[in-house]
């Protein structure tokens, strides 16, 4: 049986204690959330990847859409955003534009606003 290059690294990290991530992977999470990007052996996101997760839009009080979401693209640690990252609302519906909320320097998990002069 020939493994794949995925299963291969899976082996080999297991065996000798490397590599410390994957190439990329591709993960949905039953929330509806999703993420692509770097993943240590053991699932947790680190080094370059997107997290995306749905938000459902109301208008009026009435439910309007599930094709909008919150995404994260940047530089992950210890399955936290660390380090440039970007994080965005994404709507489908209407006009299809994203709008950034914060780009720059994350720090566990949290932006790092800079101080105002």
């Amino acid at each position: 049986m020939t493994k794949t290059r995925r299963e291969n690294k899976k082996f080999l990290g297991a065996q000798f204690g490397f590599p410390r991530h994957w190439d990329e992977a591709d993960v949905k999470y039953a929330d509806g959330s999703s993420y692509r990007g770097h993943l240590t052996r053991h699932g947790e996101r680190t080094g370059f990847g997107t997290y995306r997760t749905p938000v459902d839009v109301y208008e009026d009080g009435k439910f309007k859409s599930l094709s909008c979401w919150h995404e994260y693209t940047g530089h992950w640690r210890d399955n936290k955003p660390d380090g440039e990252g970007r994080l965005s609302y994404v709507c489908v519906c209407g006009d299809g534009q994203s709008t950034v909320k914060y780009e720059g320097k994350w720090l566990n998990g949290q932006p790092v606003k800079a101080k105002q002069d």
